[in-house]
């Protein structure tokens, strides 16, 4: 608003001009964005909160909303620091706040990265008066834990860790170059370094016969298997030695990499994907049918962009087909129709295709993947599954395959919080920490029963595992042989065949429902996984040792010896070089 003054003074905090009638602009008081927080120090896999406070503002602002957002979130990836949801927030008037949550991603980080020095955020203003930047920024400290992660193949175990500079470690069978390395040793040996590889990496996965790795800049590595070129080298040397560099595309970084699940089986897993950080997904390997969606059904090797223009927050491959989660929530599917139909046929595509999303529940957040079916979880907490129904893995109550995303048959619909996949069987688990099986009960060896519910016979509607009560189960494994589960107080329970000692109990006994693992002394487990075959279980401590029980062969339990077969939880010996 503006005004005359012919004879009265100046407003306060306006120049009068003594210069006969002069006009003067009024002066709504311009908002100041306050950054409340000024530095923190962020442990591994926590978050803290950043708050921005409005000082200033008046009804005047009441139809303006001001934006802040971070200028240089991408650069943040070599730290592993995200934003919850999105690293921006908005203040609409009468609000005079708003918050950013800051996170670190839950992931091992080589001791290099321990101390590094504060990164500095800054902030960019859009919207009203207020637009510009807050020059004072955000000081972000982070400290990485000396974490294990570890994972299964078929017939191998891989680990990274932070005090061995989380360079990849294996142990297991090594008949394609699973281990990393043509060394004999049957201990846990590290990885050959091959032309271009580093030591430190931030993520690892395992399939039948590949494993995948990432290092701290958003570059895939691979090593095994490689008889359709899955690593992405542009080559395809059948057994790979040593980790190799796979052909990163133009201008592009990934932040997730993953070979073929293990359910996939040994010769049908010949693909990986990646996710870019923009959100393409990438492919390549072998290409029956399409399943790496790129267009045709040519084999490709080295990671080429999935078409569709489609963003995707998650990807599982298995037996020639793939599906992934787009950034909106949907299910999509690529490859051999005849168990990965999204669209109600079994028809191949060499594309993605959407999953018709009318009357499901939510939107997808994590898929699981099988032999020759794929489930997904809503973030509602509801369960549907697709492909082959032939040992009630989709649990309708019937062997029927299905072509398009179908409900399983269960009361706890809408209570279920993850899902895990068996080469034919699949469990979920509950908000309260129950766990429901449904599919094939019987093990490789016919005794025992993976459904866990007392029963040898197929599971086609979800049945509850026998947990013994005041048991709560917050993540669990499935191999052929026994599926595992960890509480929420850090013990371990097993069921299945136990001729192995894969039980962890001290036996070689078989379980119908699930028996308590003997643990090492002071010490619980974070995570658990088994391989696909073989029967060989290991788990990582709360200490970051690696404790493994179950068939020894070709040193599985990590002794360095393939005798005797473990039946307790035993630490494995330190990785050795090759």
């Amino acid at each position: 608003a503006n005004w005359v003054d012919e004879d009265s003074p100046a407003p306060d905090g306006q120049n009068e001009n003594l210069a006969g009638d002069t006009v003067y602009a009024s002066i709504i008081p311009v908002p100041v964005i306050n950054i409340l927080t000024t530095a923190a120090t962020i442990a591994n896999g926590e978050s803290t909160i950043i708050t921005f406070n409005l000082v200033g503002a008046t009804s005047a602002l009441a139809a303006q909303t001001i934006t802040v957002g971070t200028t240089n979130p991408e650069d943040l990836s070599y730290y592993y620091i995200g934003f919850s949801p999105t690293p921006s927030c908005t203040i609409t008037y009468p609000a005079t706040s708003c918050t950013i949550h800051l996170t670190t991603s839950n992931l091992t980080a080589p001791t290099s990265l321990m101390d590094e020095s504060p990164y500095h955020l800054s902030f960019n203003i859009s919207g009203g008066a207020t637009a510009g930047s807050i020059t004072s920024g955000f000081d972000v400290t982070v400290t990485f834990a000396d974490k294990t992660y570890l994972v299964a193949g078929g017939q191998t175990f891989c680990a990274i860790t932070g005090s061995s500079n989380n360079r990849p470690y294996c142990w297991g069978y090594n008949d394609y170059g699973q281990r990393g390395t043509s060394s004999g040793n049957q201990s846990p040996v590290f990885t050959n370094l091959g032309t271009g590889a580093p030591d430190s990496y931030a993520t690892i996965t395992s399939g039948y016969t590949t494993s995948m790795v990432m290092d701290f800049f958003g570059n895939s590595y691979g090593w095994g298997n490689n008889d359709y070129g899955q690593i992405g080298n542009n080559n395809t040397a059948t057994s790979v030695y040593e980790v190799t560099p796979s052909v990163m595309p133009s201008g592009v970084t990934f932040k997730w990499v993953a070979a073929s699940s293990p359910n996939s089986w040994e010769y049908y897993g010949n693909q990986s994907c990646a996710i870019a950080r923009n959100g393409d997904a990438y492919c390549q390997g072998y290409n029956y049918q399409g399943g790496l969606g790129v267009g045709t059904d040519n084999d490709v090797y080295q990671p080429t962009l999935v078409v569709g223009g489609k963003h995707y927050s998650q990807i599982a491959m298995t037996y020639y087909s793939t599906s992934g989660i787009g950034s909106n929530g949907t299910l999509y599917s690529w490859g051999w129709g005849g168990y990965n139909g999204v669209d109600g046929t079994n028809a191949n595509q060499q594309v993605p295709l959407a999953a018709n999303m009318t009357g499901i529940n939510g939107k997808f957040t994590q898929l699981a993947t099988g032999y020759l079916f794929v489930c997904g979880l809503t973030d509602t907490g509801y369960v549907y599954c697709i492909g082959s129904g032939g040992s009630g893995q989709l649990v309708d109550g019937t062997d029927n395959d299905h072509y398009a995303p179908a409900p399983i048959s269960s009361a706890h619909q809408g209570s279920y919080t993850a899902i895990y996949a068996g080469l034919n069987t699949a469990c979920a688990i509950t908000q309260s920490g129950g766990i429901d099986c449904w599919g094939e009960a019987s093990t490789s060896t016919g005794e025992g029963s993976l459904t866990g519910n007392g029963s040898k016979l197929n599971q086609p509607t979800p049945g509850a595992v026998s947990l013994p009560n005041g048991i709560k189960a917050t993540s669990m494994t499935i191999s052929r042989y026994a599926a595992c589960a960890l509480t929420s107080t850090g013990t371990a329970y097993c069921w299945g065949a136990g001729a192995n000692g894969e039980i962890g109990d001290g036996t070689t006994n078989d379980a119908l429902t699930p028996r308590a693992v003997t643990m090492p002394t002071g010490v619980t487990f974070t995570q658990i996984t088994t391989t696909l075959d073989q029967g060989a279980v290991c788990a990582v401590g709360n200490n970051q040792k690696v404790y493994c029980w179950g068939t020894s062969s070709a040193g599985l339990t990590g002794q360095g010896t393939t005798t005797p077969n473990i039946t307790i939880p035993t630490q494995i010996v330190d990785p050795v070089n090759p």
